[in-house]
């Protein structure tokens, strides 16, 4: 019973900063793609 309490307890710490690291990795592609198109239309311009 301990074992599996403490890999839950494990699983629950990992998810955490793995859901961060995911929110963050999007908004660095949302930023980098903004960046992108803003450097395509002003080179249209």
């Amino acid at each position: 019973m301990n074992a599996t309490v403490i890999t839950n307890e494990n699983n629950v710490s990992l998810a955490k900063p793995s859901v961060m690291n995911e929110v963050l990795f999007f908004a660095k592609s949302t930023v980098i793609m903004g960046a992108i198109i803003l450097l395509v239309a002003s080179a249209w311009v």
